[in-house]
């Protein structure tokens, strides 16, 4: 089962932590647990460092994109200074093998309230400078509104929700249902365009909002490390759903003989990849890549 859960890490670039924590809850759903809610706050916390992370890396691939080499490096600095605060807590520079059915594999656990904290202070004091520098770069804002317009009603028929569904329009967001984020979490988007440009401005709208959750969690957290369940696995069938940091991850387990029997993972990016063929063909060949950056879509797309 550990290296099941090993793997569903590796599934998706970028979203390591949301593949983990929806594998390991339909384990523990499959055997009728629940871990306590010290253990599903921490997952929020590494979620949510992993959707500042992943939003920064998207940003400065959508700058350097379309030009913005001054604004990219801006984004990569930012998302250098956190990752590198947080390696040495969580194990990991990617946030892989930081959860296991049951609980979870954080190096430090007990440093994560602090750790929090401080992501909070260095985010909170980088924010505004970005925001502004993202919004007043010359001709960042008109490139971008150009590109990749898509229509909620297209998306929800596709089935493609996360940050590109919210930025159309789309009221769609994980965090609702899941309870770990019961006082964190506030829905953010009020955009309604559907372009690159809306969907980068949502992407720094939720950075702002994941340092906010992150300092409320700091708050939450104990001071003692946070004890993993031991599982008492049986033969059953779970599931668990996550918001990653480009949508819904969705995992079905069937456990049998103390083993993972089968697994089916529902990805944002399969649905990307729709969307993007559709809109492809509205699109001069320059713009290709940026349009699929800022639509999500990478390898875990063919990986169906």
């Amino acid at each position: 089962m550990e290296d099941v859960c090993r793997l569903s890490a590796r599934v998706a670039a970028g979203c390591s932590v949301a593949h983990q924590v929806a594998f390991c809850q339909a384990v523990e759903n499959a055997c009728g647990q629940n871990v306590g809610g010290e253990i599903a706050l921490l997952r929020v916390a590494l979620l949510e460092m992993e959707r500042l992370f992943q939003h920064l890396y998207t940003l400065a691939a959508l700058a350097r994109l379309a030009g913005a080499h001054l604004v990219a490096s801006h984004c990569m600095a930012l998302r250098e200074k956190l990752v590198a605060e947080a390696a040495p807590v969580t194990g990991s520079r990617l946030l892989m093998d930081v959860c296991i059915p049951g609980g979870l594999s954080v190096r430090e656990t007990a440093q994560m309230a602090q750790l929090c904290t401080q992501l909070y202070e260095i985010g909170q004091q980088a924010y505004p400078q970005l925001v502004l520098l993202w919004r007043e770069y010359p001709g960042l804002s008109a490139l971008l509104a150009g590109v990749g317009q898509v229509q909620a009603d297209d998306l929800e028929r596709i089935g493609l929700d996360g940050p590109v569904a919210r930025a159309a329009g789309w009221d769609c967001d994980g965090r609702r249902i899941m309870p770990a984020y019961d006082g964190l979490w506030r829905y953010t988007s009020g955009r309604q365009g559907g372009t690159a440009e809306d969907r980068a401005l949502l992407l720094l709208d939720e950075m702002e909002e994941s340092l906010r959750i992150l300092d409320l969690a700091s708050a939450r957290i104990g001071l003692a490390p946070a004890a993993n369940h031991a599982l008492s696995v049986h033969d059953g069938e779970g599931t668990g759903l996550v918001e990653g940091p480009w949508g819904g991850v969705l995992y079905w387990v069937r456990l049998a003989h103390g083993r993972v029997a089968e697994a089916f993972c529902r990805k944002p990016e399969t649905a990307a990849l729709l969307v993007f063929e559709q809109v492809l063909p509205t699109h001069v060949a320059e713009d290709v890549e940026l349009l699929a950056c800022s639509l999500g879509v990478n390898a875990a797309a063919l990986d169906g």
